[in-house]
């Protein structure tokens, strides 16, 4: 096939089965994480890559001030809006370590020829995912990392010229983890 080497490509394959949160007898908190009052109030992060996504002068990311908190089962607690400038929100399904959410991403039109300051393009990104167990940790199985993608369109442009709708979409990494690793 063009493009791809001709010798084999060398993989390795990380995962297990899937172990919800229970509220007895077991993890009492998604992806087994640790509880958030011992670690200042927060235990995850969510982050993204790839598709552009640093270039954009909003970043999604919920780390660092914007560290945010799952409780009992899968509950999740966003951070105040002042540290989460991308409005990203996010929803856990215990049941099968599924996470879907959204960000949105306001810029700049950089085809607009109107003076400052110019108009907005928004950009509302949805991001989908699983938690994969992590098969090297030896006697937990319910420890784990959510791996995910999502879409970006990207911006408008001169040349070669292209509108918010027409612009190519890139795709990009989200990972879902404790705010320990």
């Amino acid at each position: 096939v063009a493009g791809w080497p001709s010798a084999p490509i060398s993989l390795t394959v990380e995962g297990g089965r899937y172990y919800p949160a229970v509220a007895t007898g077991g993890p009492p908190i998604f992806m087994n994480l640790p509880d958030a009052s011992t670690l200042s109030g927060t235990n995850a992060k969510l982050l993204f890559s790839g598709g552009n996504v640093s270039s954009a002068s909003i970043k999604p990311d919920l780390d660092g001030s914007g560290y945010f908190t799952i409780k009992a089962l899968a509950t999740v607690v966003l951070p105040a809006a002042a540290v989460n400038p991308g409005k990203t929100t996010l929803t856990l399904t215990n049941a099968s370590g599924a996470f879907t959410g959204t960000f949105t991403l306001s810029d700049p039109d950089p085809t607009s020829t109107v003076a400052k300051p110019k108009p907005a393009v928004v950009r509302k990104v949805t991001f989908q995912g699983v938690v994969v167990p992590n098969s090297l940790t030896a006697g937990d199985v319910y420890d784990g990392k959510g791996y995910g993608y999502f879409m970006l369109p990207m911006l408008p442009s001169v040349t070669p010229p292209t509108t918010a709708t027409t612009s190519p979409t890139l795709s990009g990494l989200v990972i879902l983890e404790s705010k320990t690793n």
